[in-house]
């Protein structure tokens, strides 16, 4: 499922925020330090666009179904997530109500631990970035 890209192979990814480690799968933002070029901002306003668009669809998944913010038994989640969202996709494309109220509490990040953000960054990932920025500019 991966494309090339200016060269680079560009398997599927993850969105994260710059509290996360970038790896091979998991794309986040360039760290600003105040030198960002204009390409590196942009390519973090288009990262950032999106993400909010991926945690927005998240969130009103799970306001949907309350279910999958608890913790689930091993056996049974994978098959009340898919099938949470199948319906989910199903109230959006019939445009069924969706109450504002459920956000409430709804926590996109809760029990999720991100890595370092610090530590040394893969150069695979860099490159998958760098071209990513490119096709994007």
């Amino acid at each position: 499922m991966s494309v090339m890209i200016s060269g680079v192979q560009v398997p599927p990814l993850i969105l994260g925020d710059s509290a996360y480690a970038l790896s091979n799968w998991l794309m986040k933002p360039y760290i600003d330090r105040g030198n960002l070029t204009p390409e590196e901002r942009s390519f973090n306003i288009k990262h950032s666009t999106t993400r909010v668009v991926v945690e927005n669809a998240f969130g009103r998944l799970k306001g949907r179904f309350r279910s999958i913010g608890k913790r689930l038994e091993n056996e049974n989640a994978c098959n009340v997530i898919a099938a949470c969202c199948v319906l989910h996709n199903y109230c959006e494309m019939r445009n069924e109500s969706f109450d504002d109220q459920w956000l409430n509490d709804i926590h996109i990040h809760a029990g999720v631990c991100p890595g370092d953000p610090n530590q040394r960054q893969n150069t695979n990932a860099v490159a998958i970035r760098d071209a990513i920025k490119r096709f994007l500019i």
